[in-house]
């Protein structure tokens, strides 16, 4: 696993210094970009080829595209190892592509559940993580975007529970039930 991101990930930066975009100040930056960009392509590919097999890669792509901004700006818990995280992420995948396809959830539970976590991400976001403090300027930074973005999610939420989409209403609430148990953990570690 780590070979193999290693590899696609020399061969990226060394391409892009090949063509004058990397320099002595903006290594670790463009390193730090292209991870988070393969990370993020194997993320959607898992989201994709599981949907496909669950038969839920609508809701899938929606769970997937709440989850990435949501993360990037509300912070959260982050495991101490690479393959530690690799491994919750794709659980995490899995595990909510089962829940939205195959769990039965009263729409009244949906709708709290979809509430209770975006109000404790609104106001728990962003939190700190032992790999990057956040400075005040940073933090209100984070903070304003995060709660745009939730109040986003809320409002394609109501989106979907108008258009009947029980799927995608599935996938937001359990996007944002993982994104504020995330955000309460990595409080108490902190």
């Amino acid at each position: 696993m780590g070979f193999v991101d290693t590899k696609i990930e020399e061969v990226c930066v060394r391409e892009l210094d090949r063509f004058g975009y990397v320099t002595s100040s903006n290594h670790k930056i463009i390193e730090s970009g292209v991870k988070r960009v393969i990370h993020l392509i194997e993320d959607f590919s898992l989201v994709l080829v599981v949907g496909f097999l669950m038969k839920s890669v609508v809701a899938g792509i929606i769970m997937e595209i709440v989850y990435f901004p949501l993360r990037i700006y509300s912070g959260g818990y982050h495991a101490s190892r690479e393959v530690v995280c690799k491994i919750l992420t794709y659980g995490s995948i899995v595990i909510g592509l089962g829940i939205i396809s195959y769990v039965y959830i009263p729409k009244n539970l949906l709708h709290f559940s979809t509430v209770l976590g975006c109000l404790l991400i609104y106001v728990l976001a962003p939190v700190d993580n032992d790999k990057k403090r956040l400075g005040k300027l940073e933090r209100e930074k984070f903070q304003k975007r995060s709660r745009l973005i939730v109040i986003a999610v809320f409002i394609l939420y109501l989106i979907m529970d108008v258009i009947c989409a029980q799927k995608c209403m599935k996938a937001i609430t359990y996007d944002v039930i993982v994104i504020s148990v995330g955000l309460i953990a990595q409080k108490k570690r902190n």
